[in-house]
């Protein structure tokens, strides 16, 4: 069992209960500094090798992170993501639940106490913008809100970069008129901060193509594709996708499979070539979707929640326990070699830890949704 168990039982360290007392931008970033453009040039050299885990906790997922925000929970989840080697972990930010144009206090509290939490353990934190999100005729109201939630981690080391929006369409004249303005919005609230906006598996590489070419005009310091497509392939797709934003530099923000949809062993062996392929086509940085499987009913009513495969994307299951994934992540971000038996060439290994027969089902794309919708009764993007 990891080291949830222990936290998810009420155990807190004084020193921890300490520290989230005092969980504020200003006391936590430390002497500012003045030089941004040597602040960006570092941040986007550790964004090129972040080791990022993609979170929500099991009891709340989405924005229910926020809303049912647990810092037990969170505390323990952040030591078991640095313990299979996370160095990062984004935080997906909603509007809509954190009070928009004007962030709510209560809301800008709990980021700041999960930024404090994962400094805790060694992460830095991306955050990721506008999610659940399609109000792109307001752009005022959008860089006032970027602009009031950014600025108290202008000068934060903590926070390692910032994604614009999650999965941008790339084909929506609005969504890219809105990009253009509110890119340099928000690098004047944070001009050390990298920004990035991310594309969908769906829209692949002709979307990276139509991004680079939108932004030309206010370049994107980084690009992040999410991959979800054939694992077999994955070399190949990644060479193309590098080469579609070249030179800016390329991550992988969001990679897995479901072991509901899958076996716990093909969910391994999928992440296992993925991690390969983008060691061969130059990328160093690739983050599993997600630590933790997600409880039924832990994810707000939305198209997503009503998907079985999502709740099953984890590292670990729900009760805490990991699956063989997780030890391949933790294997190759140490540089280790992967755990004996993984592809099971003499079909040893025990129902439902092996990655399939001559049919395996990564050979097709996993489900996921073209883009994350919004709640039935919310914004929708």
């Amino acid at each position: 069992m990891r080291v949830a168990s222990v936290f998810r039982k009420g155990i807190v360290p004084a020193v921890l209960t300490a520290l989230m007392m005092a969980a504020t931008p200003a006391n936590a970033a430390g002497s500012p500094a003045t030089d941004e453009g040597a602040k960006l040039a570092g941040r986007l050299a550790e964004v090129k090798i972040s080791k990022q885990i993609n979170y929500f906790p099991a009891e709340a997922g989405w924005s229910k992170m926020w809303t049912d925000f647990d810092v037990k929970a969170i505390d323990a989840d952040f030591a078991a993501a640095a313990a299979v080697g996370a160095d990062s972990v984004r935080a997906i930010i909603f509007p809509s639940t954190f009070g928009y144009p004007t962030p709510k206090p209560e809301y800008t509290t709990k980021l700041a106490q999960f930024v404090t939490l994962a400094a805790a353990h060694g992460l830095s934190v991306k955050f990721t913008l506008f999610d659940w999100w399609d109000g792109y005729s307001d752009t005022a109201g959008s860089a006032a809100w970027a602009t009031a939630l950014l600025t108290p981690y202008r000068y934060d080391d903590r926070i390692i970069s910032v994604g614009v929006q999650n999965e941008l369409d790339p084909d929506n004249a609005a969504a890219i008129a809105w990009a253009k303005k509110i890119v340099p919005a928000i690098r004047a609230a944070a001009p050390g901060l990298p920004l990035t906006i991310s594309i969908s598996a769906t829209d692949g590489i002709p979307g990276l193509t139509k991004l680079k070419a939108a932004m030309a005009g206010t370049p994107l310091d980084y690009y992040d594709f999410h991959f979800y497509a054939n694992s077999e392939r994955a070399l190949s797709i990644l060479q193309q996708a590098k080469a579609a934003v070249a030179p800016a530099p390329l991550v992988i923000g969001e990679t897995g499979l479901s072991s509901l949809s899958y076996s716990d062993g093909e969910q391994a062996a999928f992440l296992a070539r993925v991690f390969q392929a983008a060691g061969q086509a130059g990328i160093a940085s690739i983050a599993p979707w997600t630590l933790n499987d997600v409880s039924p009913g832990a994810i707000p009513e939305s198209a997503v929640s009503k998907i079985p495969g999502q709740y099953q994307f984890g590292l670990y299951r729900i009760d805490g326990s990991a699956k063989p994934a997780a030890a391949v992540v933790k294997a190759a971000w140490a540089g280790a070699a992967y755990p004996a038996g993984l592809m099971d060439p003499g079909f040893e290994n025990a129902v439902g830890q092996t990655r399939g027969g001559p049919t395996c089902p990564s050979s097709a794309s996993p489900p996921r949704p073209r883009r994350w919708p919004a709640p039935a009764s919310g914004r929708s993007r």
